[in-house]
């Protein structure tokens, strides 16, 4: 028959500074005979690597925030020049009925983004060309900086073929820590291998050429 002692406290020893279990031995009973006290409804204990207790919020579940933005007119670049591309048209928040965001909306100024919060986020790009004659190919790169454009680095990029009145899509896309969001930024530059006019279709009702922002963390 198993025995009980009923204690409303455990201390150690004069010559110990902690109370301990025998390797091996565990503490068993149901969900409901437990009581740890101090943390709030909701709360978990994290452990700071140094056996320092602490209560903590829960880790979110599911996409921490997103939004799309897009441009809002066409933009026609040129030329074997990088350009920012919609540096000189506006975009803003898609609004068409049943979008949605999660979480604060970035902005953007001549082109360049300033993402809605600090975090990991997933930016996407989609676009929509045409041109009026033939133009091998025009490149599409995912730029970011985290000295407030003192140097722009290339994540990724894509080439879109572009001819003859018809219209080319393109996408590209990379994973971004935003630390600050005053000095970590984002934009899309643009750059053919010949002088054409290539026209990006832009919209205020639809997306044709856009950003999506998925904020995947903290």
């Amino acid at each position: 028959m198993a025995s009980k002692i009923l204690v409303d406290e455990l201390a150690p020893q004069s010559h110990a500074t902690d109370v301990t279990l025998a390797t091996g031995k565990k503490i068993a009973g149901a969900n409901t005979q437990y009581r740890v006290t101090g943390g709030a409804s909701g709360q978990i204990l994290t452990n700071d690597g140094s056996d320092g207790l602490s209560w903590s919020a829960a880790p979110t579940q599911g996409v921490a925030g997103a939004y799309t933005i897009r441009m809002e007119s066409d933009f026609v670049g040129s030329g074997t020049t990088e350009t920012v591309l919609g540096n000189s048209v506006t975009w803003a928040v898609d609004n068409t009925s049943g979008y949605a965001s999660i979480g604060g909306s970035g902005s953007v100024a001549s082109g360049v983004f300033t993402l809605g919060s600090t975090g990991v986020w997933l930016c996407s790009l989609h676009t929509s060309c045409t041109i009026g004659s033939t133009a091998p190919w025009e490149l599409m790169k995912l730029q970011t900086t985290i000295n407030t454009g003192g140097l722009w680095t290339t994540r990724s990029q894509c080439s879109i073929l572009v001819h003859n009145s018809e219209y080319d899509s393109g996408t590209a896309s990379c994973i971004f820590n935003c630390t600050n969001t005053s000095t970590h930024l984002f934009r899309v530059s643009r750059v053919a291998d010949a002088n054409n006019f290539v026209t990006f279709k832009g919209s205020s009702t639809l997306n044709y050429t856009y950003v999506n922002f998925i904020k995947l963390g903290a």
